[in-house]
């Protein structure tokens, strides 16, 4: 099932290229879901002026919860009987029943919403970049496979711009090395 919302640079009319964040983070989901092996590919789309930030395709494995939710639309969506293959009516991911696609500015308002019901004081959706970015690395994951499932373009991004506070991981670290060294 191919995915109806890009994140990356758009191509405008001048040649030029938009460096909106918010659009970006809206626009990069812009590839395929593969439901069947748990893979979201994020690709560029030139002819459709889809290009992501770093202009590199990627494949990532989805979380289970993503999985779970994409399975699940993938089950409500309209079908279609094509060549007698059963596919879906269109070729975007997040669609209303009659088959439109979402617009990336109602994805946007959709989520203040719940951020405001949430009681949350601000948060965009680019905030979730820096907030997985965060818990990846709290789990002790490390930073080059951060940077890697985010699609940033290096180490020190991650670490400049996408780093919250990760002191609980560097304590636990320095109690393995303690622990090492009494055994």
């Amino acid at each position: 099932m191919k995915g109806g919302i890009g994140h990356g640079a758009k191509a405008k009319p001048d040649g030029g290229v938009d460096r909106d964040p918010e659009r970006q983070a809206r626009q990069e989901l812009a590839a395929a879901v593969d439901c069947k092996r748990g893979i979201l590919h994020v690709v560029n789309v030139p002819e459709a002026g889809e290009l992501t930030k770093s202009r590199k395709n990627r494949s990532l494995p989805m979380h289970t919860a993503v999985l779970e939710a994409l399975t699940a639309l993938w089950a409500e969506a309209p079908k279609r009987l094509e060549d007698g293959q059963v596919g879906p009516a269109s070729p975007h991911v997040f669609t209303w029943p009659d088959g439109q696609p979402f617009k990336p500015d109602w994805i946007t308002r959709w989520f203040n919403k719940l951020v405001k019901d949430a009681g949350i004081g601000y948060c965009s959706i680019h905030d979730l970049r820096w907030f997985f970015s965060t818990i990846c690395q709290r789990a002790g994951i490390d930073r080059n496979i951060v940077k890697d499932l985010g699609g940033w373009s290096s180490v020190g991004v991650v670490e400049k711009h996408y780093t919250g506070d990760v002191a609980a991981v560097y304590r636990e670290a320095m109690a393995r090395v303690a622990r090492a060294q009494s055994a």
